[in-house]
């Protein structure tokens, strides 16, 4: 009996040369560089949506505000003394909070106590509700501590109230509207607690032409600075002191944006809300 060895050939494994891998990770990198914008520009569109969202809602809180107060909105910023002559600050967020922050009142005594907003800074509230706010102001806090009071320390949700109720009528002393001045922002630092200086409350339908009119929009700053027509240069980023309105926020670069880009978003008095260009929110918040 004879025995037959059977012999097993095993064919050898090719690997990869260092040029196929070279090639292949060119081809990756450049179908990543491909995408990226698109992934870039999809990113930024959900984060204006996301926005744009928010301050629609926050505008819905100024409705509910108004059922609530007889036909009354919120200052946009009110400096004021307490009976005891104390200094206090309530901010338009404050007396919105309510409506906006799952029924909680921000401030409700205007001395900074929690809840303020620095307590729900890193929460999903609304007041929060733009993913491309940095959360802190261009130029100096204007921390002010009178009374054991710190006001404007630079915690600020990256909205601004429009403090010009009766545009275009001139913003001084002189132009009055049933004796009330025609803006919504009392800053005196402090007030005189006898004869506040500054604007007033006024009733939701003081404020003509609702569907014109900016109420709430991208802002650098707690309150807003607006040069009397567009500034010739434009500038290109937001000047604390000049041109608040935050025209880069949502734009593809964040300097240099022509004013004639729709890169920044506003909510108007009827509550509805667009992404505009700084042309556009310029008007809706001095000219209508």
């Amino acid at each position: 009996m004879s025995c037959r060895t059977t012999m097993v050939h095993r064919g050898t494994t090719r690997g990869f040369t260092l040029v196929e891998l070279l090639v292949v990770i060119g081809i990756i990198a450049l179908l990543v560089s491909m995408l990226l914008p698109a992934l870039q520009a999809a990113r930024r569109q959900a984060d204006t949506v996301k926005c744009l969202s928010a301050l629609r809602q926050l505008g819905t809180g100024y409705f509910l505000y108004s059922h609530e107060h007889k036909g009354w909105w919120p200052m946009a910023n009110l400096i004021y003394r307490d009976p005891a002559g104390a200094v206090r600050q309530r901010q338009w967020f404050d007396y919105i909070s309510k409506y906006v922050n799952n029924g909680v009142e921000l401030n409700a005594l205007g001395n900074n106590a929690v809840p303020n907003l620095a307590s729900v800074k890193d929460t999903n509230s609304l007041l929060w509700g733009c993913p491309n706010w940095n959360r802190v102001y261009y130029g100096s806090t204007g921390v002010y501590t009178g009374g054991g009071l710190t006001i404007n320390s630079g915690l600020f949700p990256g909205y601004s109230m429009n403090p010009y109720t009766f545009a275009p009528r001139p913003v001084n002393a002189s132009n009055l509207e049933s004796g009330y001045l025609p803006w919504v922002l009392r800053t005196a630092n402090p007030p005189d607690p006898v004869k506040s200086s500054g604007g007033w409350f006024f009733k939701q339908n003081q404020w003509t032409k609702s569907a014109q009119r900016a109420l709430l929009f991208d802002n650098i700053h707690p309150n807003t600075s607006m040069v009397a027509a567009i500034p010739v240069p434009f500038p290109e980023v937001p000047i604390g002191t000049t041109f608040t309105i935050d025209f880069n926020r949502h734009s593809k670069t964040k300097i240099g944006t022509k004013q004639t880009v729709k890169s920044m978003n506003l909510v108007f008095c009827d509550g509805h809300g667009e992404t505009v260009s700084a042309q556009e929110a310029h008007k809706a918040i001095r000219n209508p």
